[in-house]
């Protein structure tokens, strides 16, 4: 084998530095805005039991939550978990549209019934505010470069915040409002490094909505593919009780009891909070593709929601795999996930 130069020796160690420097591990605590569907997998519920979690640890500083689905009921279940994991106050932003309009991105086995069992059955997402509201309110309030934003479900309320105008929140509209304040938005969708002729639920479901946001999305976006949580496997305690506990209760409520599935699900989202607040590229995760552009098809391509990472052009888009066994990646989440206000095994030491 031929002798490295040295300036094959500094080409490769300047590759090196600006891949880290894309993906610069987040110091903590995170400042982060979850937006999910809320609507049709349990799993987004053991989402927010596992933000909930990082929050009480003092790893993350929760500032927006967001429902992305056509449901009604999503943002009053986001607000009954808010209030079991103790923070209320919590602002609440509901997409107010009917995109995606398909059963399978509007039906919901346990919302409704969470938010009649734990809430106010009257509640429906036309009493939160809009989700760009929500998003820009507390992006011009965060420090700049300081937010990340995790995206867990459908791409309508990030797509309308990227086109919204200046409002008295912010001068700014929203691109450029975004470049100002979000460190870096962190997907939990696709398959990597191309998802060929069978695009992943998220983006098939809105792949106008997601063609956009990865069209447009002015800062670094880290991608992490289903084939990264399909075998990571989590839920709450079976030993947990549903009449009092909403997370046990929405995955029984899906599982139909335990008759159709046991009350566990795939982590997809949970793997994109656990990176977003706690990092952990070289050790639980690593580098797939870095400094490159994920292109996701719309609805005029030939199969929409497709997407295809590609080295060039270099768009700051990087998608990750695991580095650690499907196991020890459940372990870590269930931890966090079935975590209660005093426990503290989960957190980061």
């Amino acid at each position: 084998m031929r002798a490295l130069t040295r300036g094959m020796i500094v080409i490769f160690v300047l590759a090196i530095r600006v891949v880290q420097a894309q993906l610069a591990e987040p110091v903590s605590p995170v400042n982060i805005i979850l937006d999910s569907d809320i609507v049709g997998d349990a799993d987004d519920v053991g989402d927010h039991a596992v933000l909930w979690a990082l929050a009480d640890c003092g790893e993350a500083n929760v500032l927006a939550l967001i429902t992305s689905s056509a449901n009604d009921y999503s943002a009053p279940t986001v607000q009954v978990l808010a209030r079991y994991f103790g923070h209320p106050n919590v602002p609440i932003g509901a997409y107010q549209g009917d995109i995606p309009s398909d059963y399978r991105a509007t039906f919901s086995p346990f919302t409704k019934q969470i938010t009649e069992e734990f809430g106010n059955a009257a509640n429906t997402r036309a009493k939160y505010p809009d989700a760009v509201t929500v998003y820009r309110q507390a992006l011009a309030g965060a420090p700049d470069k300081s937010v990340y934003v995790v995206a867990g479900g459908y791409y309508q309320p990030l797509r309308a915040l990227l086109q919204s105008g200046p409002d008295h929140f912010s001068s700014h509209d929203g691109a450029k409002l975004v470049a100002q304040k979000v460190r870096r938005l962190i997907t939990a969708a696709g398959k990597f490094p191309d998802s060929g002729d069978g695009p992943e639920h998220n983006f098939a479901m809105d792949p106008d909505g997601a063609s956009f946001v990865f069209a447009n999305w002015p800062t670094e976006i880290v991608s992490i593919g289903t084939e990264v949580g399909w075998d990571v496997v989590t839920g709450p305690r079976s030993t947990a009780d549903p009449t009092k506990d909403p997370v046990k209760r929405a995955y029984d409520l899906y599982c139909h009891n335990g008759r159709y599935c046991p009350a566990t699900t795939p982590a997809w989202t949970q793997i994109a909070i656990l990176y977003a607040v706690r990092g952990g590229v070289g050790t639980t995760f690593s580098i797939g593709g870095a400094n490159g552009s994920t292109v996701v098809g719309n609805s005029r391509q030939p199969i929409p929601g497709r997407n295809v990472w590609t080295k060039s052009p270099n768009r700051h888009h990087a998608y990750l795999e695991k580095a650690v066994p499907a196991s020890t990646l459940a372990h870590t989440l269930n931890q966090l996930l079935q975590h209660s206000g005093t426990d503290r095994t989960a957190c980061k030491r």
